[in-house]
């Protein structure tokens, strides 16, 4: 039996301890014991009921999964519409795919799936709001959902203020249904140097909350993304970056480091050098994980030997994210079922990682 300590309030410690063997289980100001649920001094944001949590999954009942504050930390607003809403509304669906041959495949695919779509104003923004009203069907009470900062240029003719304009319409009309949290993405595959200047203008515009860095890997020194990720540091606003999806370990440490990441995006190469993993937990990175994308897109990767097992073992704050649904087709609901169903994961388990995400965007407010 291993025990932990954890402070409540200022005054008051509890001793928290976890036990598979009797199912018994403490985490974050709530008791659980053989399916019964005891709060003590339970923090805001965490008033969710294990037992619809429990019988969501284990009836494969998605409606009843809706009824729940959950998170949704990792999309992209292009491509996090679930298909039957892109069919809807754009009278056409995606061509199959099994799995991709790397990144390169992956991207060829969403040219030609999308490439007309994201190339005007109105269908890439009406793919932007799919997203939203996709993740607001999952019962998603917070959506962290990344932008291009190159539509700027590639379809509101230069106008940053009518690419901002139209992304608050967009938050505005679904403030009363959803916490939306504009990224503000940086692809590694086209950024040029004198991008800085616009996105140094974008991040003065106050509306996004997050930096991400993503696309290959591979591609960029990290250190061309040192000084406007310094700039939106001292703007506040949260410092992401895909890696160690691809990239190894040291990669991971070095994006954290240099980039000053509070999350990575994906990471799941980190279980690969434990001594990495350390020095993640210990300054209190958060990794958030997708698990569909990660088995569709990397070969060597199952439902049985996902990472996320070994990150959630060794205590790194993991979260249960979607990634690009339109793609993977899989919704939030759909991530968590595959890892109970599979038994990869007990209910306890998910429902502590469920809420994690919450409690790390109530300390993010």
């Amino acid at each position: 039996m291993n025990y932990f300590f954890n402070r409540l309030n200022s005054n008051v410690k509890f001793l928290f301890f976890f036990c598979k063997k009797y199912d018994i289980f403490v985490r974050e100001g709530y008791l659980i014991i053989e399916n019964t649920i005891l709060y003590i001094a339970l923090e805001e944001g965490l008033h969710m009921n294990y037992e619809l949590f429990k019988n969501a999954l284990v009836n494969e009942d998605s409606e009843l999964f809706k009824s729940f504050k959950k998170t949704n930390l990792h999309a992209h607003a292009l491509l996090s519409s679930n298909q039957k809403n892109f069919r809807n509304e754009f009278h056409r669906s995606m061509s199959s795919l099994n799995s991709f041959n790397g990144f390169q495949d992956f991207n060829q695919y969403i040219k030609d799936n999308l490439s007309d779509l994201i190339a005007n104003k109105k269908t890439q923004l009406k793919l932007y709001e799919l997203s939203i009203l996709t993740a607001i069907e999952d019962g998603v009470t917070v959506l962290d959902i990344s932008v291009h900062y190159k539509s700027v240029y590639r379809v509101f003719n230069g106008s940053i203020h009518n690419y901002i304009k139209s992304l608050k319409i967009l938050k505005e009309k679904y403030k009363n249904r959803i916490q939306l949290n504009y990224d503000l993405g940086i692809s590694r595959d086209s950024y040029q140097k004198n991008d800085y200047f616009l996105l140094k203008k974008l991040i003065e515009t106050n509306l996004f909350n997050g930096l991400d860095l993503f696309g290959n890997e591979l591609k960029k020194d990290l250190k061309c993304f040192k000084k406007i990720y310094r700039y939106a540091k001292k703007n506040n606003m949260i410092l992401k970056a895909h890696v160690g999806e691809y990239g190894d370990p040291k990669s991971i440490k070095r994006a954290i480091k240099i980039l000053n990441l509070d999350v990575v995006q994906h990471g799941i190469n980190i279980v690969n050098d434990t001594s990495i993993m350390k020095f993640a937990k210990i300054r209190g990175v958060i990794f958030n994980v997708c698990v569909t994308s990660n088995i569709i897109l990397l070969k060597d990767i199952n439902i049985n030997n996902h990472p996320i097992r070994k990150m959630y073992d060794y205590g790194l704050k993991v979260t249960i994210n979607t990634d690009d649904e339109l793609i993977f087709n899989s919704s939030l609901f759909n991530e968590y079922l595959l890892l109970f169903k599979n038994n990869y994961f007990n209910t306890l388990e998910l429902f502590d990682i469920m809420n994690n995400g919450l409690k790390i965007t109530n300390e993010w407010r």
